[in-house]
């Protein structure tokens, strides 16, 4: 096309949103955009992840639902969630624990059945079995220190790319 100069390819970076979430019982999901698809991941991103202290509770499947709707409008054909976190499952309305696992595991199927994959990083939390109960063995790594979480995710992005 004459007059128009062709858009570079977008990076990887750049295709790559990052979020966070806290709940506070049923009703109070807090849902935090620290980076959007198309945002270059620079210094105010950095400097905003830095400053997030674990707060409330987590309740993954409504947190992955809300993902999922998310990455939906992304026009790419691989898809994928990962949900860091430091912990398991838990709200303060829920006396049973199963219950969060299998609403979990539930937004896990349903997000694979729109072909979007989901995987989870446990970080500094012992064993972390719910989330291997959620997000299947092979989807769930956990890491023992927060100093890994950088090398960790970066690998998982990358297989998550091959």
């Amino acid at each position: 096309m004459r007059g128009r100069t062709p858009r570079a390819p977008q990076s990887t970076q750049e295709r790559i949103a990052v979020h966070g979430f806290s709940s506070n019982g049923r009703k109070e999901l807090r849902y935090v955009r620290f980076k959007e698809f198309g945002a270059r991941y620079d210094d105010e991103q950095r400097e905003r992840l830095e400053t997030v202290r674990p707060a409330w509770s987590t309740r993954f499947g409504a947190a992955l639902r809300h993902a999922g709707e998310c990455i939906a409008q992304e026009d790419r054909s691989l898809k994928f969630i990962i949900l860091v976190t430091d912990g398991e499952p838990f709200d303060i309305d829920v006396f049973d624990s199963r219950y969060l696992i299998e609403d979990a595991r539930h937004a896990v199927r349903t997000l694979a059945a729109r072909g979007i994959r989901a995987r989870c990083i446990g970080v500094e939390s012992g064993e972390h079995t719910a989330i291997r109960k959620i997000f299947g063995p092979a989807n769930a790594v956990t890491v023992v220190r927060s100093s890994r979480l950088k090398d960790t995710l970066s690998k998982m992005l990358e297989e998550l790319a091959a």
